[in-house]
């Protein structure tokens, strides 16, 4: 069986290169976006990732949560993991998306996206994972 695919949206460049080292090293086939709309360039010429990471706040134009929502219209089945500093409570997120709490650890990073695309059944909403 192929690698999963991975797209990660991040637009710190340096924090965007060290994720996605860390997540190919983990075994899965990374793709980059520095923003919501290269994001959905990306996947408007490869088809849906098999998890889409990424960051609440991406810069100018729409954020990692208004992303989500976006590729989800256009990919009704697309997985997400949304990361931030922000309190997961207070963001109003699809219920199979996962809430990954910044900081985190690559423990975390890993955990997350390995249950979200390996084990249907544990894709909870907004559920935190901390270092």
């Amino acid at each position: 069986m192929p690698p999963k695919s991975v797209l990660l949206v991040e637009d710190d460049a340096l924090l965007r290169e060290c994720l996605a080292e860390m997540l190919g090293d983990a075994g899965w086939r990374v793709a980059e976006a520095a923003s919501a709309a290269k994001a959905l360039d990306w996947m408007a010429a490869n088809g849906m990732p098999d998890a889409l990471v990424t960051d609440l706040g991406l810069g100018p134009g729409i954020s990692g949560l208004a992303l989500i929502a976006e590729a989800r219209r256009r990919w009704p089945g697309l997985r997400a993991v949304l990361a931030s500093g922000a309190d997961a409570a207070k963001l109003d997120m699809h219920p199979t998306d996962r809430f990954l709490g910044k900081p985190f650890g690559v423990g975390a990073l890993i955990r997350v996206v390995t249950e979200l695309t390996t084990d249907p059944a544990s894709v909870r909403c907004c559920t935190a994972f901390q270092p």
